[in-house]
């Protein structure tokens, strides 16, 4: 059977996921990955115009949210895998396959469903035991608004216009997702690959 139709818009952001090989870690030390990945999305920003809400990284994995004005995601991720993929060899002196197939990636087509996925992108880390809240892992996006550390590429997160905004945001990314949002997020994932969400 082949692969969905792929959906290629500009009105609204995309959750991406792309896995090591196997799901293996990646062959690269995570502070240099990090390194490497904010390199090329610096540069995609510009090159691709794309739009950045969050990104983390994890050992053998990695999400994003992002939206693409022109419609380009495919462009933009074939560019960022291949060039990351050159960086990754590079670096740790490789040459095997870097990536687990192509990226995932659905439509985030509601304000229930970014919600649901915004939380879940940066609990990653808090669920898989790499940290104890969401501000204390390095290698994500969430320290850049908060003025935690600098910004390394553009991030377009308008959750933060105050200190009480960012206050009340990481005590809610710092708790556990309800059975609700787990729920609304596997509907809504669901519901968006059956519309043509697909490994592109």
């Amino acid at each position: 059977m082949g692969r969905k139709r792929r959906i290629l818009q500009d009105q609204y952001p995309y959750h991406v996921t792309v896995r090591g090989h196997n799901k293996d870690p990646f062959p690269l030390p995570i502070d240099l990955l990090w390194s490497c990945i904010s390199d090329q999305l610096l540069f995609c920003s510009y090159a691709f115009k794309i739009e950045i809400h969050s990104f983390v990284l994890m050992t053998n994995h990695f999400h994003m949210i992002v939206r693409t004005p022109n419609a380009n995601l495919s462009k933009f991720m074939e560019y960022f895998m291949r060039n990351l993929s050159r960086d990754i060899e590079r670096e740790s002196h490789t040459i095997n396959q870097k990536f687990g197939g192509r990226y995932f990636s659905t439509v985030i087509d509601n304000n229930q469903y970014y919600s649901s996925a915004y939380k879940y992108v940066y609990r990653n880390p808090i669920e898989a035991g790499l940290s104890d809240k969401v501000e204390n892992y390095p290698y994500s996006t969430i320290l850049f608004p908060i003025g935690f550390t600098k910004c390394l590429f553009p991030i377009f997160d308008t959750h933060y216009e105050s200190v009480n905004d960012i206050e009340r945001q990481l005590a809610w990314l710092n708790e556990q997702m309800s059975v609700y949002e787990t729920h609304e997020l596997s509907k809504l994932c669901l519901h968006s690959a059956s519309k043509g969400a697909s490994h592109l």
